[in-house]
């Protein structure tokens, strides 16, 4: 933030609107920090830039609308298609026994569904089925 370059915020829908409300101020215009227990104010370069993930899924919170219009531009990734799950698999698996990888992928894809108790990913509709 001093310097520019990014910060990446993993599953910031799990934050607490008082945690968004925080950086609320370093979204916008006025691109700051301020620790009100060390009474100090961190001014980020113009470069810099937040980049926050988010989970679409029944444990995580809304968020505010002040600061949803905030993180912009928006970018909806979905779960990969079987096919394309499985060569991910591979790639990083090179040793893994292809009977164990098409059960993960299949179990991967199971949990994936939209019927399925576990939350998705993302926001968007698209999701590939079994």
């Amino acid at each position: 933030m001093l310097r520019g370059g990014v910060a990446i915020l993993d599953e910031g829908n799990r934050m607490s609107e008082k945690s968004w409300a925080s950086l609320a101020p370093l979204l916008d215009t006025r691109r700051y920090v301020e620790s009100l227990v060390a009474g100090i104010k961190i001014k980020a370069l113009p470069d810099f830039r937040l980049v926050a993930t988010m989970n679409d899924d029944a444990s995580t919170f809304d968020l505010p609308e002040y600061i949803h219009s905030r993180l912009q531009p928006q970018i909806l990734i979905d779960f990969p298609e079987r096919e394309e799950e499985l060569a991910i698999l591979r790639e990083n698996l090179p040793f893994g026994d292809d009977e164990l990888l098409e059960y993960v992928t299949d179990f991967l894809q199971l949990a994936h569904a939209p019927t399925s108790a576990t939350p998705c990913a993302t926001a968007s509709t698209s999701r590939a089925t079994p």
